[in-house]
């Protein structure tokens, strides 16, 4: 009869995929037929066997990640919802990444990521402000206390502006090749850095935002054997990095720190998307290096070269505090002064001739905010619109009344059936559409 047509029918569809699955996909299908069945849809009522969750579907939920069926393997609503009261969905928390299998549980929002040197923070790495205090053997607390005061005026407003029309993660994105091909304190040899598992397709490396410590990092560390000082120049390297995404994780008040992305080459979005499981196509990145600017998800900032009186006067008088300058020695000394001049840390004083931090004042009215970019729609769902569009089209217009669509998919538009002429690509209708307002020039009928 009908009830066992639909029973067999979801059968054979489920058959198919089970038998790709591994084992608990098996099981799952076994669940489905039973489900299917007229004499098993209230069986749920009266028995309390439990069927494992199936993963058949990913959605983005506002708490976790909703992990249940898909309905079209159903045969009909009824089944489905039996289904669903026999195993209900559930969800996962947003930083279990791994349990989807690699993607990533922040689909369909927006990504905003941060370059560090120039955009986010003052300077090439704060001019060796921070280097300098490594130097004089100050604690990494004082190093944050830093990084804290260079953070640029311009990125909590931006943050801001995303998070008041989506939800937005924060990825921070550096260009630090020290990290990655390391050219030794001693012996001037370049070695190739890597941390256990974390690298990428393209050689970038991937700090997690679960590392507290630049020694949590270097604990990860196995790639060529360093010497002790290399061991020591490439933890403070990391203590830099770290200080550095803290600073910015209290600046836009994330609950936790965000994950970092190290490269030692051109920054690539797609790639970087990919590993991270993000969709690349709501990413905005926000960067001095106008190399970049050839991508439009990129937003190219003015290089932050100097800051605003108030916050300069604050750096300045808490460098002075925690290492006044007389009390650098004399090596640092030499290697600060042979800096570029525009990224030199300390200078002459014109009035009194004695030597002092440095750190350009902005030009009044020179300071900027940061341009936002409208963020992207799903690519998904801009796909549905345009084609939702173009039925309309094709409906208003008499001369399309039976000419059938083929999408790029391969799949034919339900505007005529599938006899009917010879169809036209979807790409040469889009292209009609743009050239008229009023109608839909047909190419090639």
């Amino acid at each position: 009869d009908m009830a066992d047509t639909e029973a067999h029918a979801a059968w054979a569809g489920t058959h198919e995929r089970a038998r790709r699955a591994p084992l608990r996909a098996a099981a799952t299908a076994c669940a489905l037929v039973l489900l299917s069945m007229p004499s098993c849809r209230s069986f749920d009522s009266q028995h309390s066997m439990q069927f494992p969750q199936t993963r058949m579907n990913v959605r983005a939920g506002e708490e976790g990640v909703w992990m249940g069926g898909d309905s079209k393997l159903f045969g009909s609503e009824s089944s489905w919802q039996s289904y669903l009261k026999m195993v209900p969905p559930r969800r996962v928390s947003l930083g279990d990444s791994a349990a989807l299998g690699g993607m990533v549980a922040n689909r369909g929002r927006t990504t905003l990521m941060l370059d560090l040197d120039k955009t986010c923070l003052f300077g090439n790495d704060g001019n060796d402000l921070g280097l300098s205090l490594q130097w004089m053997g100050k604690s990494p607390e004082i190093v944050r206390e830093l990084y804290r005061r260079l953070v640029s005026p311009s990125l909590r407003q931006a943050y801001e502006s995303y998070a008041a029309k989506d939800e937005v993660d924060v990825v921070i994105y550096t260009r630090r090749p020290q990290l990655l091909n390391y050219k030794s304190c001693m012996t001037g040899e370049v070695l190739g850095l890597r941390y256990a598992d974390w690298h990428d397709a393209g050689g970038q490396v991937h700090i997690p935002a679960t590392m507290q410590q630049a020694g949590d990092v270097l604990e990860q560390y196995c790639g060529p054997v360093l010497d002790q000082e290399e061991e020591h120049d490439v933890l403070k390297g990391l203590e830099r990095l770290l200080a550095a995404r803290d600073a910015i994780a209290l600046e836009l008040g994330l609950a936790t720190a965000p994950p970092v992305v190290v490269t030692a080459t051109e920054k690539d979005l797609d790639k970087t998307a990919r590993h991270l499981g993000l969709h690349s196509q709501r990413i905005v990145l926000y960067d001095d290096n106008v190399a970049l600017s050839k991508d439009s998800r990129v937003v190219v900032v003015e290089p932050l070269i100097s800051l605003p009186s108030a916050q300069r006067d604050e750096l300045l008088r808490f460098m002075q505090q925690v290492l006044p300058v007389n009390e650098i020695d004399e090596d640092l000394i030499t290697y600060l002064e042979g800096a570029n001049p525009a990224e030199q840390a300390i200078r002459h004083d014109p009035l009194t001739g004695h030597l002092a931090w440095w750190v350009p004042e902005e030009r009044s009215g020179r300071g900027s905010q940061w341009r936002l970019l409208d963020a992207p729609k799903d690519a998904a769902a801009q796909a549905s619109l345009t084609a939702q569009k173009l039925h309309l089209k094709l409906r208003l217009s008499a001369s399309c009344a039976n000419l059938p669509l083929v999408c790029s998919d391969g799949s034919v538009s339900p505007v005529t059936e599938p006899s009917s002429p010879p169809a036209l690509d979807c790409k040469v209708l889009r292209n009609a559409s743009r050239r008229s307002e009023k109608s839909v020039e047909l190419i090639g009928v």
